[in-house]
Order: C-alpha cells, then sequence, then structure tokens
C-alpha cells in the first residue's frame, strides 16, 4: 500500500524512517500509531499522523487464510482480499482469490512485487493489472472488486484527533481517510479506517 507524507519527518530513533512532505511511502504494516513503511528501500517506523493512507476494503492485513476462505466463499468468482502472510515479517503478503486460490506475493531486490513474470511498484498496480489479466495461469481468473454495499461508498477526512473512549468507538487522528459504512444517525456515523470499525463523530469529519 501508498501513502504520501503531509509533512516532513526526521528519524529520532534508530528504527525510524525520515521522508519529506509529498514523499510516496510503502506501508508495510499498519497497526498501532507508528507504521512500518518503505521508502527507497529503507525501511522504518512512521507517525501515522504525518502520512495520507487509502486502505482499500480488499486490504485485510490481518485476515488469516482460513478468515480468507470464509469471507471469499460467499463471493463471485474473482473477488479477492490481500492480507499480511501468516508468521512473516512486515510487508509479506498473499493474494486470497475466489474461487478460492492463495497466491505468495513476492518481492524482488529492489522491492517490487510479483506472482508471476510481471513486476510491481506497489500492490495497488499488481491489482489492476490483474483485473484485466488472469491471476490464475490453470484457468481464467480476473481480479473483481465485489462491493456489497448498495450505494457507492463514501469516504471523509478527519478534520481533528478522535480518542475512543468506548469500545464500540472508531479512534483516529486528523488526515486520516475513513469508509463510511452507515450514516442514518446525524451526529455519529459508523466507519472504517484500516481493519477497524467503530462509531465517530460526523462533525470531526468532512466528506471528500
Amino acid at each position: 500500500m501508498e501513502a504520501t507524507a503531509k509533512y516532513d519527518f526526521q528519524a529520532t530513533a534508530d528504527d525510524d524512517l525520515s521522508f519529506h512532505k509529498g514523499d510516496c511511502l510503502k506501508i508495510l504494516q499498519t497497526s498501532g500509531n507508528w507504521y512500518k513503511a518503505e521508502l527507497n528501500r529503507v525501511k522504518g517506523f512512521v507517525p501515522k499522523n504525518f502520512i495520507n493512507i487509502h486502505l482499500p476494503s480488499w486490504y485485510q492485513e490481518n485476515a488469516s487464510r482460513s478468515d480468507a476462505q470464509r469471507s471469499l466463499m460467499s463471493q463471485p468468482v474473482g473477488a479477492f482480499l490481500i492480507r499480511g502472510r501468516q508468521n512473516a515479517v512486515p510487508g509479506d503478503f498473499s493474494i486470497s482469490v475466489r474461487y478460492v486460490q492463495h497466491f505468495k506475493v513476492l518481492q524482488d531486490s529492489r522491492g517490487q512485487y510479483y506472482l508471476w513474470l510481471e513486476k510491481f511498484p506497489s500492490l495497488n498496480q499488481l491489482v489492476e493489472y490483474y483485473k484485466s489479466n488472469s491471476i490464475s495461469i490453470k484457468s481464467q481468473i480476473f481480479l473483481s472488486e465485489n462491493d456489497r454495499k448498495t450505494s457507492p461508498t463514501m469516504q471523509v477526512r478527519a478534520l481533528y484527533d478522535f480518542q475512543a473512549e468506548e469500545t464500540d468507538e472508531l479512534e483516529f487522528s486528523a488526515g486520516d481517510i475513513i469508509e463510511v459504512l452507515e450514516s442514518s444517525d446525524q451526529a455519529w456515523w459508523k466507519g472504517q479506517l484500516g481493519d477497524k470499525t467503530g462509531l465517530f463523530p460526523s462533525s470531526y469529519t468532512k466528506p471528500i
């Protein structure tokens, strides 16, 4: 996944990653307030409130192989998700596709992702390629983003930090992009940020 730096950041610890405003970072892990990222083949941790990142619904970092199978079995052929590879280092991914096959996403020495011969600088570009080219050698299977919602996805950008006070609330930082799942209540909406969902005050955000 990719993120764009909102501000300059100077590393203050050995495992931090310095960057400049406007840099495009490759995100390897998204847990907590510090994400693991890569820039110019150097890896380190970056503060999530210094970057803009949108995690599409097909990116499920913490899903297991069995989770993927259960999620995809009710979906049409070509539905897919990308997940962190179990018992692997951050930044190692697998792609699970209905009719369920699992493919290990490999990286070359330059950090480019590939399944077969074609190589891509990002997971997003890999996904786009296999929407029009078969991901399977044995059969014709094209990736397809299946949206279960009956209405178009709405996204909002956080204007302020929000600290969750209840277990069903969604915590976020200013600048985060949230996918709105439900907006029937005027004051509190349900949203998704990364692999977390919960309620948040709509007044803390603005549509994008």
